[in-house]
C-alpha cells in the first residue's frame, strides 16, 4: 500500500511556490534520512540553491527520481524510466499521508 507525501516548497513568507508529489515510502521514518541526504548533496554543490524554492524543488524531484529508479529491475537504464515522483498543482488533492515543507532561507524570489 502506498504511503503518500507532499513536499511544499515556500519562500519564508510562507507562500507555496511548488509541490512534490511521492507516492510511496512518504513516512517520517522514510523521509527524514532522504531529507539530509538530499541536504547534505545540496550543501556540497557550488551553488546549492538553498535561498530559491523553485531551484531546490527541482533538485528534489531529480533526487527522488534517482532514489526511486535506484535497485529496480522492472525499469530500463533510461533515468526517466521512473514512476512514483510527480509535480502538484498547490492545493490538489492528492490523498497525501503526510505533507512536508522545505522553506528557503529568504522571501524576496520572484
Amino acid at each position: 500500500m502506498a504511503t503518500r507525501s507532499l513536499t511544499e516548497f515556500t519562500h519564508d513568507t510562507g507562500e507555496v511556490v511548488a509541490v512534490v508529489y511521492k507516492h510511496w515510502d512518504g513516512n517520517p521514518e522514510a523521509m527524514m534520512p532522504l531529507f539530509t541526504r538530499f541536504l547534505d548533496r545540496c550543501a556540497a554543490l557550488s551553488s546549492p540553491r538553498f535561498d530559491d524554492p523553485f531551484y531546490l524543488a527541482a533538485k528534489w524531484v531529480v533526487f527522488l527520481a534517482e532514489e526511486d529508479h535506484a535497485g529496480r529491475d522492472d525499469y530500463t537504464d533510461d533515468p526517466l524510466d521512473f514512476l512514483g515522483v510527480g509535480i502538484m498543482t498547490p492545493g490538489v488533492e492528492a490523498w497525501e499521508n503526510y505533507v512536508y515543507t522545505v522553506t528557503s532561507q529568504r522571501g524576496d524570489i520572484p
